[in-house]
Protein backbone atom coordinates (compact mmCIF):
# COMPACT_ATOMS: atom_id res chain seq x y z
CA UNK A 1 0.00 0.00 0.00
CA UNK A 2 3.13 2.37 1.15
CA UNK A 3 4.50 1.58 -2.00
CA UNK A 4 1.21 2.23 -3.91
CA UNK A 5 0.83 6.16 -2.47
CA UNK A 6 4.92 6.60 -3.31
CA UNK A 7 3.59 5.40 -6.69
CA UNK A 8 1.11 8.09 -6.93
CA UNK A 9 2.61 11.03 -5.75
CA UNK A 10 6.11 10.40 -7.65
CA UNK A 11 3.19 10.09 -10.87
CA UNK A 12 1.34 13.47 -9.53
CA UNK A 13 4.80 15.28 -9.01
CA UNK A 14 5.88 14.22 -12.30
CA UNK A 15 2.91 15.15 -14.04
CA UNK A 16 2.80 18.78 -12.21
CA UNK A 17 6.92 19.24 -13.51
CA UNK A 18 5.87 18.27 -16.75
CA UNK A 19 2.89 20.69 -17.29
CA UNK A 20 4.69 23.53 -14.97
CA UNK A 21 4.86 27.07 -16.16
CA UNK A 22 8.06 28.45 -17.80
CA UNK A 23 9.21 31.90 -18.51
CA UNK A 24 11.70 33.19 -20.52
CA UNK A 25 12.75 37.11 -20.36
CA UNK A 26 13.86 38.54 -23.57
CA UNK A 27 14.24 42.28 -25.45
CA UNK A 28 14.21 40.30 -29.02
CA UNK A 29 11.32 42.10 -30.75
CA UNK A 30 10.88 39.39 -33.50
CA UNK A 31 9.71 36.27 -30.82
CA UNK A 32 6.35 38.40 -30.54
CA UNK A 33 3.89 37.20 -33.22
CA UNK A 34 2.85 39.87 -36.31
CA UNK A 35 -0.08 41.33 -34.20
CA UNK A 36 1.73 42.15 -31.08
CA UNK A 37 4.14 44.07 -32.95
CA UNK A 38 1.85 45.90 -35.06
CA UNK A 39 -0.56 46.57 -31.70
CA UNK A 40 2.90 47.88 -29.70
CA UNK A 41 4.11 49.83 -32.81
CA UNK A 42 0.22 51.48 -33.79
CA UNK A 43 -0.58 52.60 -29.88
CA UNK A 44 2.90 52.54 -28.49
CA UNK A 45 5.46 53.42 -30.95
CA UNK A 46 7.59 56.22 -29.47
CA UNK A 47 8.43 53.81 -26.50
CA UNK A 48 11.01 51.19 -26.70
CA UNK A 49 10.55 48.03 -24.94
CA UNK A 50 12.06 47.22 -21.76
CA UNK A 51 11.65 43.64 -21.74
CA UNK A 52 9.49 40.88 -23.05
CA UNK A 53 8.32 37.84 -20.70
CA UNK A 54 7.47 34.22 -22.70
CA UNK A 55 5.21 32.61 -20.59
CA UNK A 56 4.90 28.82 -21.78
CA UNK A 57 4.86 24.65 -20.70
CA UNK A 58 4.91 21.62 -22.11
CA UNK A 59 2.36 22.54 -24.79
CA UNK A 60 3.97 25.70 -25.90
CA UNK A 61 3.96 29.24 -25.75
CA UNK A 62 0.87 30.61 -23.48
CA UNK A 63 1.36 34.44 -24.18
CA UNK A 64 3.54 37.43 -23.85
CA UNK A 65 3.96 39.88 -21.33
CA UNK A 66 5.76 43.20 -22.77
CA UNK A 67 6.65 45.47 -20.25
CA UNK A 68 7.37 49.38 -22.52
CA UNK A 69 9.84 51.81 -21.03
CA UNK A 70 7.32 54.29 -20.01
CA UNK A 71 6.15 51.39 -17.60
CA UNK A 72 2.51 50.81 -19.32
CA UNK A 73 2.87 46.75 -19.57
CA UNK A 74 0.92 44.66 -22.40
CA UNK A 75 0.03 41.36 -22.10
CA UNK A 76 -1.18 39.38 -24.89
CA UNK A 77 -2.23 35.78 -25.05
CA UNK A 78 -0.69 32.84 -27.33
CA UNK A 79 -2.25 34.29 -30.65
CA UNK A 80 -0.99 38.20 -30.12
CA UNK A 81 -4.41 39.62 -29.28
CA UNK A 82 -4.19 41.93 -26.09
CA UNK A 83 -5.76 40.67 -23.02
CA UNK A 84 -5.07 43.04 -20.47
CA UNK A 85 -2.66 46.47 -20.59
CA UNK A 86 -1.69 48.61 -17.52
CA UNK A 87 0.25 51.73 -17.30
CA UNK A 88 1.78 52.64 -14.29
CA UNK A 89 2.88 56.19 -14.65
CA UNK A 90 1.82 56.93 -17.69
CA UNK A 91 -1.87 56.54 -19.18
CA UNK A 92 -3.22 54.78 -21.94
CA UNK A 93 -4.58 56.06 -25.39
CA UNK A 94 -7.75 55.89 -25.81
CA UNK A 95 -7.25 54.36 -29.28
CA UNK A 96 -6.56 50.90 -28.13
CA UNK A 97 -10.07 50.60 -27.13
CA UNK A 98 -13.13 49.83 -29.15
CA UNK A 99 -14.79 53.28 -30.63
CA UNK A 100 -17.79 53.06 -28.31
CA UNK A 101 -16.20 52.70 -25.12
CA UNK A 102 -13.55 55.43 -26.00
CA UNK A 103 -16.51 58.17 -26.90
CA UNK A 104 -18.03 56.99 -23.67
CA UNK A 105 -14.94 57.61 -21.81
CA UNK A 106 -14.34 60.97 -23.89
CA UNK A 107 -17.59 62.26 -23.30
CA UNK A 108 -18.45 61.54 -19.66
CA UNK A 109 -14.92 61.87 -18.05
CA UNK A 110 -12.77 64.25 -20.44
CA UNK A 111 -10.73 64.74 -17.40
CA UNK A 112 -9.72 61.83 -16.66
CA UNK A 113 -7.32 59.28 -18.31
CA UNK A 114 -7.08 55.24 -18.52
CA UNK A 115 -4.74 53.03 -16.47
CA UNK A 116 -5.74 49.91 -17.21
CA UNK A 117 -7.78 48.15 -19.11
CA UNK A 118 -8.55 44.33 -19.04
CA UNK A 119 -11.32 42.61 -21.46
CA UNK A 120 -12.17 38.81 -21.55
CA UNK A 121 -14.76 37.06 -23.98
CA UNK A 122 -17.57 38.74 -21.80
CA UNK A 123 -16.35 42.18 -20.95
CA UNK A 124 -14.07 44.87 -20.84
CA UNK A 125 -12.90 46.46 -17.38
CA UNK A 126 -11.47 49.99 -17.93
CA UNK A 127 -9.93 51.89 -14.75
CA UNK A 128 -9.86 55.28 -14.88
CA UNK A 129 -6.95 57.71 -13.05
CA UNK A 130 -9.57 58.81 -10.03
CA UNK A 131 -9.64 54.86 -9.15
CA UNK A 132 -12.97 54.58 -10.81
CA UNK A 133 -13.75 51.22 -12.69
CA UNK A 134 -16.27 50.82 -15.73
CA UNK A 135 -17.61 47.80 -16.82
CA UNK A 136 -18.60 47.48 -20.34
CA UNK A 137 -20.08 44.36 -22.80
CA UNK A 138 -18.35 43.08 -25.57
CA UNK A 139 -20.25 45.47 -27.75
CA UNK A 140 -18.97 48.31 -25.57
CA UNK A 141 -22.17 49.09 -23.86
CA UNK A 142 -21.54 50.40 -20.66
CA UNK A 143 -22.82 48.03 -17.94
CA UNK A 144 -22.40 49.69 -14.49
CA UNK A 145 -19.14 50.99 -12.50
CA UNK A 146 -17.55 48.73 -10.18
Amino acid sequence: MKKLGLIMVSLLLSTMAIFADNEKITRDKSVLPSVCRNFISANFGQTEISHIKIESNLLGTKGYDVILTNGVNVEFDKSGEWKEIEARHSSIPLGVLPERIAGYIRKNFPDNTVISVDKDTREYEVKLNNDLELKFDRNGNFKKFD
